[in-house]
């Protein structure tokens, strides 16, 4: 692992990784990643959205989530069982954030984590360029929609339903028509340049992708701070609810 290569060189990680990345585009060495890190990215997944809480969390913890008998409820592995490729935990009461570490996950072709209780920003997708599906409707996410940049096997995205705001990234190329949807959300208002989001949540290029959306209403709120604290910023309240 990177950290066992760090303690031996007595190196510090923001030194070595790109050392290790140098070595890599030079085609001298190949970096991939153990199955203990993909189980490393699920436990923090389970800690991260109180798993002892969810619905079915059969086998979670155990040994390997890949497992032909005994693999982790709601995950699914390659035939080599060597990297997980797809998670399913819809409505299963996961309660939390995200983790950052999905991205490590570099081998996932799907996410369906529909009907949670999930919330905070959607962490970023970068490096996934085998993900085929990402849904993660019907949830609390806020912030803004993650780049979807180089993600170039992703065929269906779909954010809808939750509390997401700000500008929507590019649309990827390789997404199939009519199999995403970004509303209902608190996003920006569409542009000239938005067809291909056009096709690929409704099938037509005349659709606006936004059609469901609520805009968002800024609203600057001027509150006396504290001696010694900080004045908080405006806020973006959505149409509909109240600032106090």
């Amino acid at each position: 692992s990177v950290k066992a290569i760090g303690e031996r060189l007595m190196l510090d990680s923001g030194t070595l990784t790109p050392l290790l990345k140098r070595l890599e585009g030079n085609g001298l060495i190949l970096r991939k990643r153990g199955r203990e890190d993909e189980r490393q990215v699920l436990v923090d997944l389970f800690a991260s959205t109180s798993g002892q809480q969810w619905t079915t969390k059969s086998n979670w913890l155990d040994a390997d989530p890949c497992d032909a008998v005994n693999g982790w409820f709601g995950i699914y592995c390659d035939s080599a069982r060597a990297h997980v490729t797809y998670i399913a935990l819809p409505n299963n009461n996961l309660r939390g954030k995200l983790p950052e570490t999905l991205n490590q996950l570099t081998m996932l072709k799907s996410v369906e984590l529909t009907s949670n209780l999930l919330w905070g920003p959607i962490p970023s997708l970068q490096g996934m360029a085998a993900l085929f599906s990402f849904d993660v409707r019907d949830n609390l996410f806020t912030g803004s929609v993650p780049s979807l940049a180089g993600l170039t096997s992703l065929a269906g995205f779909d954010v809808s339903d939750n509390k997401l705001t700000g500008p929507v990234p590019a649309a990827p190329p390789s997404l199939w028509d009519n199999a995403s949807r970004l509303c209902p959300n608190y996003l920006n208002t569409p542009s000239p340049t938005d067809t291909a989001w056009n096709m690929a949540t409704s099938g037509q290029p005349a659709q606006p992708w936004s059609a469901s959306c609520s805009a968002p209403y800024p609203v600057s709120v001027s509150i006396t701070a504290a001696p010694g604290t900080a004045s908080p910023p405006g806020y973006l309240i959505p149409l509909g609810s109240t600032a106090t």
